[in-house]
């Protein structure tokens, strides 16, 4: 992975690399940044999609991811935790790995993530969605490692391997069992506290145990659109775009089913073509 792109795109559906390709093809550079399997891989069979038929949803993305990584695609697992705008150019977290770009899409499909009271407001205030990124920041203090992420526990043992002390709230079964000697609560974070100074000093939970501490790590499959990119503009849980892709957030674009109905490949597709050109267009018309 490069430190510079000209597209970041989160996801890696049928619309994220309709949009990659389409970035290609503008003689752009992308990265497509996919967690995870994709809504479509979960399909037993796809007969609705033109030229398509008879085939599974794991064929089918196969197929599409084959197309794009044929054009030069950079395709990676991972997971973006932060997109932080800095003038004309992005700023976006993968992983802990640090890359910029002059414009993101958004192609994160239709699962809904939470947003937990008092979750924005603290966010970089105590609150952090990484703790390979910022764990170092709380070194001989406490946090707690709360949300349903498949590397929870791996972030959480690292952040006790940098010498932080680690209480974990999670409800996924093996919050039931002593893990290397942590505190754990089989239980949800239903709000963070904010102390005087502005900073986190508390997280009350769903039993309506308070649990005094430095941090809070958030770490989940997935991350709220608009926790993700601040002032994202959400309307009835989807982000809100024009009919050029484009969200409220200049050089922000998004497409497919995180933008509302109708769920289908085609439609997603599709989205991801005009998103793709316009961000490509967005780029010629700044410098970044």
């Amino acid at each position: 992975m490069e430190n510079k792109y000209d597209v970041v795109v989160v996801g890696g559906g049928p619309a994220g690399l309709s949009a990659a390709i389409n970035v290609v093809a503008r003689g752009r550079k992308p990265i497509v940044i996919k967690a995870g399997e994709s809504n479509l891989e979960k399909a037993e069979l796809i007969n609705n999609h033109l030229g398509f038929f008879n085939m599974s949803g794991k064929e089918m993305q196969k197929r599409f991811q084959e197309h794009a990584e044929a054009l030069g695609v950079e395709i990676i697992e991972s997971k973006v935790s932060n997109i932080l705008p800095m003038g004309n150019s992005f700023i976006i977290n993968i992983s802990g790995n640090i890359v910029s770009a002059g414009a993101v899409i958004l192609a994160i499909g239709s699962g809904r993530a939470s947003v937990i009271q008092g979750e924005r407001e603290l966010l970089g205030m105590g609150v952090s969605n990484c703790a390979t990124c910022d764990g170092m920041l709380f070194r001989g203090k406490s946090v707690v490692v709360a949300g349903n992420s498949d590397d929870l526990i791996e972030e959480a043992e690292f952040l006790k391997s940098v010498g932080v002390d680690v209480t974990l709230v999670s409800r996924k079964e093996y919050a039931y069992t002593e893990i290397d000697g942590m505190k754990h609560f089989a239980d949800e974070v239903e709000e963070i506290v904010a102390g005087d100074m502005g900073y986190v000093k508390a997280v009350r939970l769903a039993s309506g145990k308070e649990l005094e501490t430095d941090g809070v790590f958030l770490l989940r499959n997935m991350i709220a659109p608009d926790v993700l990119v601040n002032n994202l503009k959400m309307e009835s849980g989807r982000i809100h775009v024009g009919s050029d892709m484009a969200t409220n957030v200049d050089g922000v674009f998004a497409c497919g089913d995180c933008t509302g109905l109708p769920l289908q490949i085609s439609n997603a597709v599709g989205d991801g073509m005009i998103a793709g050109q316009n961000a490509a267009k967005y780029l010629d018309r700044i410098e970044y």
